[in-house]
């Protein structure tokens, strides 16, 4: 039995980066399925190669946090510092990460931010069928409550640009503190699904209503900076969570029922390493327009992302029923606030 026999067998299990990688953009339903399960192939040389390497970017986060807790990544190897110039030495981005390592209690200790648990795993049934996982950076006590800490580590916490853009935040409190308020109609702004994924599934497993905080620091060359960002709980938030859930059900049995069939576009195919995959795009950029303007130019035999596209839910209606019955009487958790100890949950 493969790993795609038993994908949708008795329960879905699931964490919130996929669920956002399957409800946030167009998706090709070969290349998930070949970096989800099979994650790795052979070369003609004989090399195996994995199919998501880890880029430069996420070594430096796993470093980070590393310095920090000893948190080993997801591989379980200790993440190694980029080389300088000199023989032996650190670059120059590494030695600026090792200085954010130092300054990391102080600006804990100026938010009166007390570390409480580091490196938590939780899992909770969202649905009958449903259970979302997932590893949560730090429990926190801060401002005299339980909160959930995520820690982030990026070139810039003033950019405005891409999809962790933090400088994007500009609701500031008195007490220094940015606010990530929850927008639906704001298509700029960063989905911040991760925070209320993880704080419905603290209060699913404590009865408690967590708070959760983004720690944020860059190593930029000149003023590195901090921000910390509040995501208020959000009703709207919490509800648009399970019906991505819904969704994410959705598209995983219309891929299982196309046996995973690919549908090709310039975003999914540039970044493939897939081999032989006849759908491909080609991404000459000169041709990346001519392929996206038309469905005539797919080769034969591939399914038109605009007709029967299973980037979209197999059936509407059904995922409307769904959505009605797991959001009905939700606010009933029996959430207590405070709770004696919210960190002691099994």
């Amino acid at each position: 039995m493969t790993s795609k026999d038993t994908i949708l067998k008795d329960k879905m299990y699931i964490n919130q980066s996929k669920i956002k990688r399957l409800t946030s953009n167009a998706i090709c339903p070969k290349k998930y399925y070949m970096e989800e399960f099979v994650k790795e192939i052979t070369d003609d040389d004989g090399k195996t190669k994995k199919l998501r390497e880890t880029t430069e970017s996420m070594n430096r986060g796993c470093y980070f946090e590393y310095q920090l807790w000893g948190t080993l990544p997801k591989d379980g190897k200790i993440p190694v510092a980029g080389r300088g110039k000199k023989k032996g030495s650190k670059s120059e981005i590494y030695k600026r990460i090792d200085e954010q390592v130092r300054n990391f209690p102080v600006i804990m200790a100026q938010y009166d931010i007390k570390v409480i648990k580091t490196n938590v795993t939780i899992e909770a049934q969202i649905t009958p069928d449903t259970i979302v996982f997932g590893t949560i950076d730090a429990l926190v006590e801060y401002k005299g409550r339980p909160y959930i800490m995520d820690l982030k580590l990026t070139a810039d916490a003033s950019s405005g640009w891409g999809n962790f853009n933090w400088g994007s935040f500009k609701d500031k409190g008195p007490d220094g503190v940015y606010i990530a308020r929850y927008d639906p109609f704001d298509n700029d702004a960063m989905d911040t699904l991760q925070a209320h994924t993880y704080m419905y599934l603290m209060e699913l497993r404590t009865k408690v209503r967590f708070g959760f905080i983004y720690a944020v620091f860059d190593y930029k060359p000149k003023d590195m900076g901090h921000k910390i960002i509040e995501v208020p709980y959000s009703e709207e938030a919490r509800e648009a969570l399970l019906e991505r859930v819904v969704v994410t059900k959705s598209k995983l049995a219309e891929f299982e029922k196309t046996d995973y069939a690919p549908i090709p576009t310039w975003g999914e195919c540039r970044t493939c390493k897939v081999p032989d995959c006849l759908a491909r795009i080609p991404v000459d950029p000169w041709d990346m327009f001519e392929c996206q303007a038309s469905p005539l130019f797919l080769p034969a035999g591939i399914l038109d992302p605009y007709d029967g596209n299973p980037n979209e839910p197999a059936d509407t209606e059904l995922a409307v029923v769904l959505f009605d019955d797991l959001v009905d009487g939700s606010g009933g958790l029996g959430i207590e606030d405070p709770f004696e100890d919210p960190f002691s949950f099994d």
